[in-house]
C-alpha cells in the first residue's frame, strides 16, 4: 500500500526510488541470458544497491515527516541483534567505500571467508 505524500518528505521517496532503480537494474542484469556489461560493471551496481540501502536509514532517521514509532522500529547495522542481513549489507557498503574492513564499535566485520 502506498503511502501518503503526508507521510514523509520528497527527498526520502526519491531516495527510496533510487533503491528501486538500483535493484531493478541489478535482477535485469543478472536475468537476462547475455551479459553487456562486464562482471565489474556488474559488481559495481550491486555494491550501490547496498550503498543505497545502508544510508535509507539514516534518510528515514532525519525525515521530520516520519513517525517517530516507527524510526523507533528501524534497525540498527551494528547490535548483536541485529539481523545477519543488515551486517552483511552494513559490511558490503563499508568495504566497497574503505580499502580496509575494520571493526565497527568494537564488532569484527562478518568476513567468516
Amino acid at each position: 500500500m502506498a503511502k501518503s505524500r503526508e507521510e514523509y518528505s520528497e527527498n526520502l521517496e526519491s531516495q527510496y526510488r533510487s533503491m528501486e532503480r538500483a535493484f531493478n537494474k541489478i535482477m535485469a542484469d543478472f536475468e537476462g541470458k547475455e551479459y553487456s556489461k562486464s562482471s565489474r560493471e556488474r559488481l559495481d551496481e550491486v555494491y550501490n544497491f547496498f550503498q543505497i540501502c545502508y544510508h535509507l536509514r539514516e534518510w528515514v532517521q532525519r525525515d521530520y515527516k516520519v513517525d517517530q514509532m516507527v524510526k523507533n522500529k528501524l534497525p540498527t547495522f551494528e547490535k548483536d541483534d541485529s539481523p545477519i542481513q543488515f551486517l552483511i549489507c552494513r559490511d558490503l557498503c563499508n568495504k566497497s567505500k574503505h580499502s580496509i574492513l575494520d571493526k565497527i564499535r568494537g564488532r569484527r566485520p562478518n568476513d567468516v571467508n
